[in-house]
């Protein structure tokens, strides 16, 4: 009987340290992605802030190109008279 009782003792031991080796792995699994997940939000809110800075840039650049156009037909036109 002791035979079986270790061989039952030792299946056991061997199915419930399977278990937990998987939830270990499991555990483990969970907090890379926990950790993932944080940096790729880090570098979202950094690229949303880098978006929004370059949507005001591009804001000041339609701006200054309008003022420039303007400008230019206006000079343009002063050419134009000052040649007849």
């Amino acid at each position: 009987m002791t035979l079986i009782g270790s061989a039952v003792s030792g299946v056991a031991a061997f199915y419930f340290g399977m278990k937990k080796n998987q939830r270990e792995v499991e555990e483990l699994g969970l907090r890379n992605v926990e950790r993932s997940l944080a940096i790729y939000n880090d570098i979202i809110e950094d690229l949303k802030e880098e978006i929004a800075d370059l949507r005001n840039e591009i804001s000041r650049l339609e701006r200054l190109v309008e003022e420039l156009r303007t400008e230019n037909e206006r000079l343009h036109k002063e050419i134009m008279e000052s040649r007849k």
